[in-house]
C-alpha cells in the first residue's frame, strides 16, 4: 500500500478515539505509529493545533512530505511540523523555514484529560515535552494517586508527577538531572496550580534513591544532594 492510502486507513480506524479524547478534553495524542502500521520509523502525532511528523529511519523524500501533510490537513487543517531524526544521534537534522519554524519553536499549551501541559516541537533538546505514549500510565497514576506521597523518578518534564497532583497526591517529588526538563515540569505544575504539591529535585536519580534509603551516597564526588526524607514516608506506584 502506499503511504497515503496505509494514513488514510489510520486515521479512519481511530474515528472513535479521535471523538472520546474531544470529549475528554485531549487535544495530544498519536495518530499514526509505523513500526506497527508498515512504515517503520515513522511517527505521527498531534500535539494541540499542530501535527508533529517524525521519521527515525529514513529522511523522507519531499513528495512523501507533501502526501502526508495533504492526507493530514484534509484531516484536520493544523500546522505541519517535521522533524527529521535519523541520524544515528536521532536529533532533528532538517531545517524548516518560515510560519513551520516559527511555530516549532514557540511555546504552546496543549491538553490530555482536561490537564495542562507546556509543549515546543523543536528545542535545545532532542524529544517534544510530553511522551504521548505515556498516556496511558499517566491516567493510571492519575486514578490511584489519592491521598498518597508519590516519587516520579527519570521524571523529564515531570508528566507523571503532574498526573498524580491532579489525582489527588499529598506530596510528589520529581526527581531528574536535566534542570532544562525540570523547568518544564514547574511550568506544567503552574499550569495545573499544583506548585504546592510537588516538588523538583535536580539528580542523578540513584543516589538520590540511597539517600531517600538511608544509605550512604557515592558516585560524583562533587555532587551535593538535598536532604531527602527516607523511602518509607513514600508509597510508589
Amino acid at each position: 500500500m502506499s503511504i497515503q492510502a496505509v494514513l488514510t486507513d489510520a486515521l479512519a480506524k481511530r474515528a472513535a478515539f479521535f471523538e472520546h479524547a474531544k470529549q475528554h478534553n485531549t487535544d495530544c495524542y498519536r495518530v499514526f505509529h509505523g513500526t506497527v502500521e508498515g512504515e517503520n520509523g515513522l511517527n505521527i502525532d498531534r500535539y494541540g493545533d499542530a501535527w508533529l511528523i517524525q521519521t527515525f529511519h529514513q529522511t523522507l523524500t519531499e513528495q512523501q512530505l507533501e502526501t502526508i501533510s495533504s492526507v493530514l490537513t484534509a484531516h484536520a487543517d493544523f500546522h505541519i511540523v517535521y522533524n527529521d531524526r535519523s541520524g544515528s544521534h536521532s536529533r532533528v537534522a532538517n531545517v524548516s523555514v518560515n510560519e513551520a519554524q516559527d511555530y516549532a519553536q514557540t511555546e504552546q499549551v496543549i491538553r490530555e484529560n482536561g490537564i495542562n501541559f507546556t509543549s515546543k516541537l523543536r528545542h535545545e533538546g532532542q524529544d517534544p515535552l510530553l511522551f504521548l505514549d505515556m498516556r496511558i500510565g499517566r491516567e493510571y497514576v492519575c486514578d490511584n494517586s489519592k491521598d498518597k506521597t508519590v516519587l516520579n523518578l527519570f521524571s523529564y518534564t515531570c508528566g507523571i508527577g503532574i498526573a498524580a497532583a491532579m489525582g489527588g497526591a499529598r506530596k510528589v517529588m520529581n526527581v531528574d538531572f536535566s534542570s532544562f526538563a525540570l523547568a518544564a515540569g514547574q511550568k506544567n505544575a503552574e499550569l495545573n496550580k499544583v506548585t504546592d504539591v510537588c516538588e523538583f529535585v535536580q539528580s542523578d536519580a540513584f543516589p538520590a534513591l540511597r539517600q531517600l534509603a538511608g544509605l550512604p551516597v557515592g558516585g560524583r564526588r562533587n555532587q551535593k544532594l538535598p536532604k531527602y526524607p527516607k523511602l518509607r514516608s513514600c508509597n510508589l506506584i
